[in-house]
């Protein structure tokens, strides 16, 4: 809008014309008028963001067991009384189980190495011979009545399998054979092992315990469900009675390595033992970059017997 005016001085008529502009005025009404809006909308948006954890914290009390809020309100004497309803020795008991099944096909037969304990390929003219097997399969028990003691038993199920005739059960007598077949039952463990004997992790166990090698060779190759490992081909089973000492070697907090020493009856866990000779094994496995991160797993194992 424009405005005229008149100055009146010194006897003198001056006119002079100016001009207003209000939109400056205007302007900042305006940006007056948004930043009252823009902070109406924030007031609004904490409003929501209230709701919504509102609406969260229900939803988060609405999935909570029903049974939980319960548990608070137990009373101690009540729940001492579950607590000691079964004995400490019994809550340390561990029970699991391992089975070995296949599905095997022989398109072409021929003569070769043994895979399992109870299976060979089969021989010439056999073509297209397939069968389903369960080739072993373990129970594990495993009770550690405290820190200091560890027993376990492991039965194992296997197919019998064999030549009809006498079994002898001493140098001078024997029995027949019943030899059918079936899937039955052997000891595979039985031992008690005494924890931490001289330093952390340095155990003695006795019974029918583990060779020295196989079970390492076993964890190495990972595959023993579909063969035996190297050391069963030389006429060493995988367990026998006997008592052994065996921990890791460590310095200043880093495993360079472990051991494994025992003295066996020598022959094996399904085999009667014989004579009065023994059979010292050992086993020491070194890792002697340890500390280095790039050659940690580079090791060195020898076995002896």
């Amino acid at each position: 809008m424009r405005k005229i005016g008149m100055i009146f001085g010194g006897g003198l008529l001056v006119v002079s014309l100016w001009s207003t502009n209000p939109a400056g005025a205007q302007s900042q009404a305006a940006e007056v008028s948004e930043l009252e809006q823009l902070k109406q909308k924030i007031e609004e948006l904490e409003q929501l963001k209230q709701r919504v954890e509102q609406l969260e914290k229900h939803q988060v009390a609405a999935t909570v067991s029903p049974a939980q809020p319960q548990t608070k309100y137990i009373p101690a004497d009540v729940q001492a009384a579950v607590d000691n309803a079964v004995p400490s020795f019994l809550k340390h008991f561990k029970l699991s189980t391992l089975i070995y099944g296949d599905w095997a096909a022989y398109p072409q037969t021929g003569w070769g190495p043994q895979f399992l304990t109870q299976i060979n390929p089969p021989g010439p003219g056999n073509d297209n011979v397939n069968s389903f097997d369960i080739t072993r399969t373990y129970l594990n028990l495993l009770w550690t009545p405290s820190e200091r003691y560890t027993i376990r038993i492991t039965p194992n199920i296997f197919r019998e399998v064999g030549t009809p005739g006498a079994f002898k059960n001493s140098s001078n007598s024997s029995v027949g054979s019943n030899l059918n077949g079936n899937l039955t039952f052997r000891l595979k463990y039985g031992w008690f092992q005494m924890n931490d004997v001289l330093y952390k992790g340095q155990n003695v166990r006795i019974g029918q315990i583990e060779n020295p090698l196989v079970p390492w060779e076993e964890d190495l190759y990972g595959f023993r469900f579909v063969n035996l490992v190297p050391l069963n081909f030389f006429a060493y089973s995988s367990t026998d009675l006997g008592i052994a000492a065996l921990g890791p070697i460590r310095l200043s907090d880093t495993t360079y390595g472990d051991y494994w020493l025992g003295l066996y009856n020598g022959s094996s866990f399904h085999a009667a033992e014989f004579n009065e000779k023994r059979s010292p094994q050992g086993r020491i496995t070194l890792y002697p970059f340890a500390k280095t991160l790039a050659l940690a797993g580079l090791g060195f194992t020898g076995f002896g017997s």
